[in-house]
């Protein structure tokens, strides 16, 4: 992934046809603080929630036009080993659909290549 973009793909290694829209979930909300249980920390081989990566995955709507962020579902991963894994944080109050806003992170990014091929 091209760190330089704000939105990236992220590219299954074992299906490279398959790919999500994804953008750092901080960029969308600054505030945004995740934490992640004790299970979810082994997993990824974590000891603590500040060697945490964290993804949102995008969802763009064509007609009208609308891209939301999954804040509330994240993929949490290991920057180290790139050990990945979704998890859902139940009792945050973060959206799985929480809308972008002005699109500033929308110019000159992947998802003008993925609305020309949405398909309603």
């Amino acid at each position: 992934m091209d760190k330089s973009e704000p939105i990236q793909l992220l590219v299954l290694r074992d299906q490279r046809d398959i790919s999500l829209p994804v953008v750092d979930p901080r960029l969308v909300d600054p505030a945004y603080a995740p934490e992640l249980d004790e299970v979810d920390r082994a997993a990824l081989g974590v000891t603590d929630d500040d060697s945490v990566g964290w993804l949102s995955i995008l969802t763009v709507q064509n007609d009208p036009f609308k891209v939301t962020a999954n804040l509330l579902g994240p993929i949490a991963f290991n920057p180290r080993t790139g050990a990945a894994r979704q998890v859902l944080l139940s009792q945050s109050g973060y959206a799985a659909a929480h809308p972008l806003g002005d699109g500033r992170l929308l110019m000159g990014s992947e998802v003008d290549h993925a609305r020309s091929y949405a398909t309603v």
